[in-house]
């Protein structure tokens, strides 16, 4: 989630919770502190599982129940979420961002039993592309319902510059770490320069 430390990261999420606020509700975030945690995935999911189950205890006990809880990073992210909405009797909300269904399921048997049992358990999934969707719905071909397609969009504000000129090229938008793959763009555009232009 944005912080000083990581300002870009999850900013998705924040855009998320942002306009659900401006639309009226009431919105609980639990997300990780900082990009560390991803090298520790245990730590990671059970710091995640366990501020999740308090919250939602507490809530419940105060009797302000959720009527949605919503899981980033669908698998397996999902799991933990789903405890907090059976204890509300809410939604369970997957949002599927891309690793959660292309990557992380096909690291083993039991990663795909377990990624296809979530998904069927879904209220609503969600993907952030159409491609992503036919995904979705291809791997687990026995869902209940069929996917969403919701972008997580971008604010236009934040790439406003006054007095902007047109220029050519090629832009590249995302973060810099090796997954995201400008190395590879890098490449194909030095290769171009080298190799004359068919006839």
């Amino acid at each position: 989630y944005p912080n000083p430390a990581n300002p870009a990261f999850g900013t998705f999420v924040a855009a998320r919770v942002a306009a659900l606020r401006r639309a009226g509700a009431t919105v609980d975030v639990i997300a990780i502190r900082g990009g560390g945690v991803h090298q520790q995935i245990g730590r990671k999911y059970l710091s995640l599982a366990s501020r999740v189950l308090c919250l939602a205890a507490w809530r419940a006990l105060s009797r302000r129940r959720y009527r949605v809880v919503e899981a980033h990073i669908a698998y397996p992210t999902g799991w933990v979420a789903l405890p907090a909405a059976y204890l509300h009797r809410a939604k369970l909300v997957l949002y599927a961002h891309g690793a959660d269904v292309i990557e992380i399921p096909n690291r083993s048997r039991m990663h795909r039993r377990l990624a296809a049992s979530l998904f069927k358990r879904a209220d609503l999934i969600v993907a952030n592309s159409r491609f992503l969707a036919a995904e979705i719905e291809s791997r687990f071909s026995d869902l209940p319902r069929s996917v969403v397609v919701l972008s997580p969009g971008y604010d236009p504000q934040l790439f406003h510059a006054e007095g902007a000129q047109s220029r050519q090229g090629v832009l590249f938008v995302g973060r810099l770490v090796p997954e995201k793959g400008l190395d590879v763009l890098l490449h194909a555009l030095a290769r171009l320069h080298r190799t004359p232009p068919p006839r």
